[in-house]
């Protein structure tokens, strides 16, 4: 409905009014960019149920990565790098005294620095997790 005023001054209809109705020839086109919308949000919606999912088992998994190498350098803090050290002096105090040559001497040293290796690479991965524990707190 609409009010026309295009009229000359001197006309006998002064005031014209226009009504009309309006229908959609295509109203499929409208209903399948419905159905499509409709689509893509629920195709969104499983796009965000997989992104919870994954996130939430690469926090499981960085948080049970955390508790074994903590457990891992609770180990090495308390046996290994000791012993590591013992084997150390041990085998140099053998040595001097001449009770084993020199072959048994760098495989004794060579299995300390081996536990002392690990023990380091232990302390670089549990230093990882934690970032990435952190990271996917969002911290």
């Amino acid at each position: 409905m609409g009010y026309q005023n295009q009229g000359f001054a001197d006309s006998p209809t002064r005031y014209r009014f226009q009504f009309g109705v309006s229908v959609p020839v295509w109203f499929w086109t409208y209903r399948s960019q419905l159905q499509a919308a409709t689509a893509r949000s629920e195709a969104a919606g499983y796009q965000l149920q997989t992104q919870r999912l994954e996130l939430s088992s690469l926090y499981e998994q960085a948080l049970a990565d955390t508790r074994k190498f903590s457990a891992s350098l609770g180990y090495y803090e308390q046996t290994g790098v000791p012993q590591s050290g013992a084997i150390i002096s041990q085998s140099q105090r053998l040595f001097r005294a001449g009770e084993i040559s020199y072959l048994v001497l760098i495989q004794s040293l060579n299995q300390a620095f081996a536990i002392q290796n690990t023990y380091l690479t232990t302390i670089r991965d549990y230093r990882q997790a934690l970032i990435e524990l952190n990271y996917l707190r969002g911290e």
